[in-house]
């Protein structure tokens, strides 16, 4: 498994490497949103080598950290919108709306050069088996009246979606994992 993270880590990092030139790295930035934290756990499952529940939030946070270290030894400025087990508000709508605020703040006036990834791990309640891998973007056109609409990604819905098109295939085929779109 530790190989499979670091082999998705390796695949962002040629992403990075790929949609941001070489000679411009600086002025590049990119928010790392680890889904879920505080009372928000996310999906959690027991497993036997630790003999406790294992949560989302923890997983998500694991991966996000390893991805921060992998990009800025990369020389791209990277944004955390957590770094420890925390959340940022009572009930989920709010703890999301205060998630887009802060990632919005680290880049304020260079969205332009920004990239927004956040880490999620989803489960199947009928089989601990299924392994998939699936990517979302930001698409105005279906929203999900759940989550916030944030403003200022209409600009770049474009982008969100080539982004997510180019990078899904390959951490996918990297992960060895069945495609969920």
């Amino acid at each position: 498994m530790k190989q499979k993270i670091y082999s998705f880590i390796g695949m962002c990092i040629l992403f990075a490497i790929f949609l941001f030139p070489t000679g411009v790295f600086a002025e590049k930035m990119v928010v790392i949103d680890p889904g879920h934290g505080g009372k928000f756990t996310g999906t959690c499952g027991y497993t036997k080598e630790s003999g406790k529940d294992l949560c989302e939030r923890d997983v998500n946070l694991s991966v996000g950290l390893k991805l921060r270290e992998a990009l800025k030894s990369s020389g791209i400025k990277v944004f955390m919108t957590r770094e420890t087990d925390v959340g940022f508000a009572s009930d989920s709508s709010d703890d999301l709306k205060a998630r887009t605020n802060l990632s919005n703040g680290f880049v304020k006036g260079n969205n332009d050069n920004s990239i927004f990834i956040s880490v999620h791990h989803n489960a199947s309640p009928t089989s601990p088996y299924v392994k998939c891998y699936e990517t979302y973007y930001y698409d105005f056109n279906n929203l999900d009246p759940m989550y916030p609409y944030d403003p200022l990604q209409v600009k770049y819905l474009n982008d969100s979606k080539r982004f997510a098109e180019t990078i899904h295939p390959t951490v996918r085929n990297a992960l060895g994992l069945i495609d969920r779109k």
